[in-house]
């Protein structure tokens, strides 16, 4: 199953958190601060190009509790 990437989850939250970082990138005062929005504006592509490029679905399974 196939669906267009802008009706990922992922996509939108990685685009939203990208210009966030971006805004505090233009109003920040510090070194800090711009260090810190180009942290989170190259994590955020990140995801979102990994996203984009990704292959292979993500399943989570359930842990089995040990039985005694």
């Amino acid at each position: 199953m196939t669906k267009h990437f802008l009706l990922s989850k992922t996509i939108w939250g990685g685009v939203i958190s990208l210009l966030s970082f971006i805004v505090v990138f233009l109003i920040s005062k510090t070194v800090q601060d711009k260090y810190f929005a180009i942290t989170g504006i190259l994590s955020s592509l990140l995801t979102i190009y990994g996203r984009i490029t990704a292959k292979h679905k993500i399943t989570f399974r359930r842990v089995r509790k040990n039985a005694r």
